[in-house]
């Protein structure tokens, strides 16, 4: 991982905590932090981590395979996604999913897959966001609990 990354994800880092510790206080949030706010307190596994996310640095992090850091960045993303109607598939998607039997928290997920393969094409390949291909992995994504 070079320099920037981890300088990045160790700021992250810091906002998540600074995030958390005004969340446990009551003291109001707005925006997107009012987003990962939710997120953060919708993940009660990850409470201890939230905890002392300021104090872990940009390393490689996780529980169970899992990134508990990338993870509430995908679930605020999906939150935001479906709040603006912006792209409007996705809001579709996640009402479509509700309606199949999912929680508001399962369709996120499902709807996540879709999200996480972009993020990897963006930060990975150094490829902008491609709409077209983001729609074809929401589809596969949902096709694929319809098939479950």
């Amino acid at each position: 991982m070079d320099e920037t990354t981890r300088q990045l994800r160790a700021q992250s880092r810091k906002i998540i905590h600074e995030i958390w510790v005004k969340l446990k206080k009551g003291e109001p949030l707005e925006g997107e932090y009012k987003t990962i706010g939710k997120a953060l307190s919708e993940h009660k596994e990850y409470h201890n981590v939230w905890e002392f996310a300021d104090v872990i640095d940009g390393a490689d992090y996780e529980i169970d395979g899992t990134n508990p850091f990338l993870h509430i960045i995908l679930h605020s993303t999906v939150k935001n996604q479906i709040a603006s109607n912006n792209p409007k598939e996705v809001r579709e998607t996640f009402q479509r999913l509700q309606s199949k039997g999912l929680s508001k928290h399962e369709a996120e997920h499902v709807i996540g897959r879709a999200v996480a393969f972009e993020i990897f094409n963006i930060t990975k390949n150094k490829e902008p966001f491609n709409k077209k291909r983001f729609l074809k992995e929401l589809k596969k994504a949902k096709d694929s609990i319809s098939k479950e």
